[in-house]
């Protein structure tokens, strides 16, 4: 006789078992988890001043506070850097380094934070009480100033700042050149955390923390910050892709998870 699975009272399966996620004992900086506390969070500075072991600051704050229960990743990655190792984390939605794939995310983001709003409404509530989700985006300025696509990248960015704040969504993005060009329209206004490392000009210094003196920093190790109106130099940790890699086996293994019925 074949074994048959059991059968509820209403005569369905029983459901599949819950997974349970267990955090890592980990350590992280705290100037990183400004960052993803933040509504929204721009980085910006010359090439080779440190944005993306910022950023790589910013995932470990990520990875070792936030399970796959409490959030969801987006990575976009047109400058194609160590960030592909994120990909298959089961906190990690989607990870793209192509323009025309990260166009159609971003929509989808829009489309998603629409549906968040409405769902909180139908609830009574001002705001979605679900899952966080953050975008990282590792350069701004191939995506929005692709000749086809920019314009299109730049709306849905715009959209999503200015919107993402009920619906708990969270861009986090980096920039070498930061202007009016690379910044889409009132993203700046909408990223209440801005860090500026080594800029390049004071114009460059004002359009990412409101003043100059980026464009006075040594070349690594500090940023001017704007936390959302606590303005200050900070410390920039330096965090490495090896420094990730423990994070990620841990996230990938069974370590981080048990199950219950």
């Amino acid at each position: 006789m074949f074994w048959k699975r059991p059968k509820t009272e209403q005569g369905k399966a029983p459901a599949a078992p819950v997974v349970v996620w267990h955090k890592p004992k980990a350590e992280y900086y705290n100037i990183a988890a400004a960052a993803i506390k933040a509504e929204h969070t721009l980085i910006a500075g010359s090439t080779g001043c440190g944005k993306s072991t910022f950023l790589r600051s910013v995932v470990q704050a990520l990875l070792s506070t936030c399970s796959p229960a409490e959030a969801d990743l987006i990575v976009i990655d047109p400058k194609c850097t160590d960030l592909w190792r994120l990909d298959g984390l089961p906190q990690v939605r989607a990870y793209t380094d192509s323009k025309q794939a990260a166009l159609r995310i971003l929509e989808e983001v829009e489309a998603e934070i629409i549906a968040k709003q409405r769902q909180a409404r139908a609830a009574g509530l001002d705001e979605y009480q679900g899952k966080a989700l953050y975008i990282l985006i590792d350069e701004l300025n191939p995506l929005v100033r692709d000749k086809q696509i920019g314009k299109q990248i730049a709306a849905a960015i715009e959209q999503i700042v200015t919107l993402g704040r009920s619906s708990r969504v969270h861009l986090i993005a980096a920039t070498q050149n930061p202007n009016r060009q690379t910044i889409p329209g009132n993203m700046a206004d909408n990223c209440t955390c801005r860090f500026g490392l080594k800029c390049q000009t004071s114009y460059q210094s004002r359009a990412i923390v409101g003043q100059t003196g980026c464009e006075k920093l040594p070349r690594h190790g500090v940023a001017l910050a704007d936390l959302g109106g606590d303005f200050g130099a900070y410390a920039i940790p330096n965090v490495t892709p090896e420094d990730l890699r423990p994070l990620i086996a841990y996230w990938k293994s069974p370590a981080s998870r048990s199950y219950k019925n």
